[in-house]
């Protein structure tokens, strides 16, 4: 602690302890109400890498809500995961919390635990200054919803720090290219352990070994080194059972002693500690760093043989340590150093097996390049195009479909309509969008299409791809189906979708759950008030296709993802529910809806305002599967005149009909349709290149105001045609202003 027991009734400022705490309870009893509530002076409080869990986050909250004294306060490095940010975010959203430095490095917390900070912010933007969330899992939307608050100005958030280090310097996926050749020593192995497989197995045993004596081998604990020297980059992969320690020392470490020759403890080693904690250890000389897992990275690792990805970088002074998962290596930890002689990767086997895995060098069909293609706006939804630049394979930001591509050419896709009647006679059902894909080159040889299967490799056998051509329907057996993905070789391109075999697999189409998003898009009234509707699709249905349809919307960012069944039925509440707001209908069949139209599923109409209000969904026996704490936009500040605003007289100039409109233009004009606007009026002269690339890289509401202000400045030709391509892109808003 930072004081003694003798001044603890003195309100001290400041508080830390690294005593370990078992249980997650037991900080309840350590911090009296009298320490944290409003007649404590307590500025700051941190207890960084002390083993405290979620509920002991209820502590802070409490305090954070009261009228406590607290200023700073620091748990980085305890396994609170995201119920307890979310704990925290209740009293940090509180409007009594003046807290102004919060710590969650290395929390294990994921999207949804940051999701629920960037809300308390909203809630109460006036006093955090600070926020580290370092070495966590914000996922992209978690850190953009956290950088949004960073740089509202009306929020006091100065220092926001997601960095999650060497996972956006390295490019993971390219590792294996600096994979080196490596064999255990033989004249470094202790006693206790075994050599086999050529050299990278290595096993421990009771039976002590008459190896003969040589000055490097190790006598104290079961250890060995490789017999490679590592100083320059270089990547490794191990496995193994039972306990184990795997890193790299200088070959100068100790060999005899009984504290310095531990690759745990020498000032001459760094690596990894197994243990049974859900989490990781790192240890270098004495100091011991602990790292939490996510939940799901936790299970990841603790439930098969376990096994790690190492990448030196000897000159830059790094070590990193990947979690492996089948092909996704997942970043845990970085040493920084300065390296003074060369590495050789140390090994600790305390039980069970140890193996140096094979590593290949990557090849084009495993390393994914993610692109954006052009969006075309068609009369029918959209069509992409992309002109891949070589061999590779090629992962479509948009779509999820992946290309695996033979040589340079150019691609261009669309997603079409099923024609249910055509599959029933094959006993199938839609499983995915139906594409609609064609390449003159014809270099496209594989195709991965995304499934919403939650455990695909029990239902790969009912799962294929029709190909429908102009001479009939054909199925097409998988290559392999993966996590995400099924994949087939392309005999020729034309329409491709993923079915389901209905009768092979009837109990399991029926029984059990899909992945599924829930999509939340606002629409302004006429008079008064909002639309919510809240659009349940299969989670395989682009977000980019339902977007297009609703162009008149703003589509909400929420946490959309969960599991429904196919042909039940759901309902929706809200909690509280205002007087004014009312939902419909009652109660709504789910069902595998890919196109062409996606109505909502639900409406919820709210004629009066309300800060926040709490969605729910929930199946036929009231079960809850899904919920989100929706926090509502503020009205769109227009008056009643103005949302039912007349027809301006047609004899009005041009110019003066935007400036009569120019604040509801602002105010109601969405940002696709800003971009359609300027698409349009490069096309037709009104805007110059240059005009059009300011104003697109500016934020909505100045983009709308210049664009007006552009157009009146060019005179009543230039103002004319705004009106005209605002009429043909949004008529709605259009009628809304009273242009047209």
């Amino acid at each position: 602690m930072a004081h003694s027991e003798d001044n603890l009734p003195e309100k001290p400022k400041t508080m830390e302890s690294r005593e370990d705490i078992a249980d997650e309870l037991t900080l309840l009893t350590l911090i009296p109400t009298a320490l944290i509530g409003p007649v404590c002076e307590l500025e700051e409080f941190r207890m960084p890498g002390c083993c405290l869990r979620s509920r002991c986050c209820q502590v802070f909250a409490s305090a954070l809500c009261s009228d406590s004294q607290l200023k700073e306060l620091d748990l980085s490095r305890n396994p609170l995961q995201d119920l307890g940010a979310q704990l925290l975010s209740a009293g940090l959203g509180s409007s009594k919390c003046k807290l102004q430095i919060l710590r969650l490095s290395s929390c294990g917390i994921t999207e949804e635990g940051c999701i629920s900070l960037a809300s308390a912010l909203k809630s109460n933007p006036s006093h955090l200054k600070e926020l580290d969330l370092s070495f966590n899992y914000p996922g992209e939307l978690g850190v953009r919803l956290l950088s949004e608050r960073l740089q509202n100005p009306e929020c006091s958030l100065e220092k926001l720090n997601v960095d999650h280090n060497e996972e956006h310097w390295v490019n993971t996926q390219l590792l294996a290219q600096f994979s080196c050749d490596l064999s255990l020593d033989l004249n470094t192995v202790h006693e206790s352990l075994i050599l086999s497989d050529c050299g990278r197995t290595v096993s421990y045993t009771e039976e002590k070994q008459p190896y003969p004596d040589h000055p490097e081998r190790f006598s104290t604990f079961p250890q060995l080194l490789c017999r490679e020297a590592l100083t320059g980059r270089c990547y490794w992969e191990v496995e193994w059972s039972e306990l184990s320690s795997v890193g790299v020392a200088y070959k100068s470490i100790p060999r005899k002693e009984q504290l310095s020759s531990s690759i745990e403890r020498s000032d001459k080693s760094w690596c990894h500690v197994s243990t049974s904690f859900e989490g990781f250890f790192f240890d270098y000389n004495t100091k011991s760093l602990y790292i939490p897992a996510s939940q799901g990275h936790a299970k990841a690792f603790w439930s098969r043989v376990r096994r790690l990805g190492l990448f030196l970088d000897w000159p830059a002074g790094t070590l990193s340590f990947y979690q492996l998962s089948g092909e996704t290596k997942t970043l845990i930890h970085t040493f920084h150093t300065t390296f003074t002689e060369p590495l050789y990767p140390a090994f600790l086997v305390g039980d069970g097996i140890l193996t140096l895995s094979s590593v290949g060098t990557p090849t084009a069909d495993k390393v994914q390049t993610s692109f954006t293609p052009e969006v075309i706006k068609e009369t029918m939804g959209l069509s992409y195009r992309f002109r891949f630049p070589g061999p590779g394979l090629f992962h479509c930001s948009l779509t999820d479909l992946v290309f695996s591509v033979t040589h340079e050419s150019e691609a261009t896709y669309e997603m079409m309509i099923w024609d249910e009647m055509q599959l029933q006679p094959a006993q199938k059902v839609p499983g995915g969008a139906l594409f609609s894909i064609t390449c003159p080159d014809e270099s496209i040889r594989q195709l991965h299409l995304p499934h919403c299967e939650p455990e695909p490799a029990l239902l790969s056998d009912c799962l294929s791809v029709a190909h429908i051509t102009d001479e009939g329907m054909s199925f097409i057996q998988p290559l392999e189906v993966t996590e995400t993905h099924v994949v087939v070789d392309v005999p020729h391109l034309s329409a491709l979708g993923i079915v389901w075999d209905f009768v092979k697999h009837f109990v399991d189409f029926m029984m059990k759950p899909i992945r599924s998003q829930i999509l939340l898009f606002l629409k302004p009234m006429h008079r008064q008030g909002f639309i919510l509707w809240v659009i349940l699709l299969p989670s395989n249905v682009p977000l980019n296709e339902v977007r297009a349809q609703l162009l008149d919307c703003e589509h909400i960012q929420a946490p959309s993802f969960c599991l429904l069944h196919t042909g039940q039925y759901y309902s929706l509440c809200s909690e509280p529910q205002p007087q004014g707001f009312n939902i419909q209908p009652a109660r709504a069949e789910f069902f595998g809806n890919y196109g062409p139209n996606y109505h909502p599923t639900f409406e919820m109409l709210m004629l009066s305002e309300a800060d926040k209000v709490t969605l729910k969904l929930r199946d036929a026996e009231k079960t809850q599967v899904w919920e989100h704490q929706l926090h509502l936009p503020a009205m769109l500040a227009v008056t009643t005149a103005s949302r039912n605003q007349p027809r301006l007289a047609s004899s009005t100039p041009a110019q003066e009909k935007l400036f009569q409109v120019r604040s509801s233009f602002v105010q109601q004009v969405s940002d696709p349709v800003l971009n359609k606007l300027l698409d349009e009026l490069l096309h037709c002269g009104v805007l110059t290149d240059s005009e059009n690339e300011v104003l697109r890289a500016k934020l909505r509401p100045d983009k709308a105001r210049e664009l007006v202000d552009t157009a009146r400045k060019k005179g009543a030709d230039a103002s004319a045609k705004l009106i005209a391509v605002l009429a043909a892109a949004n008529p709605y808003c259009c009628r809304e202003l009273g242009l047209c």
